[in-house]
């Protein structure tokens, strides 16, 4: 698992994540699982998109806060 904050990305209109490396996952696409810490516990949850990117079950389509914590698993 890699670990860094919830970005998006105006270039490739994609949510992100921004590593403490300074790199980035890639661009998450629709079906990509993710956890978000949310009041000291990981909670999983998946990217889509519906006029706008949304976490599912957790916020609504352009109401993400940018700068969550988060965790991924590396893409090879």
């Amino acid at each position: 698992m890699e670990y860094g904050k919830l970005i998006y990305d105006n270039e490739c209109n994609r949510l992100d994540v921004l590593f403490d490396n300074g790199g980035t996952f890639g661009g998450f696409h629709c079906g990509d699982r993710l956890d978000i810490l949310q009041d000291n516990e990981w909670v999983p949850t998946r990217v889509e998109y519906d006029e706008d990117w949304y976490l599912f079950g957790l916020y609504q389509s352009g109401k993400i806060p940018v700068g969550l914590d988060v965790r991924v698993c590396c893409r090879l």
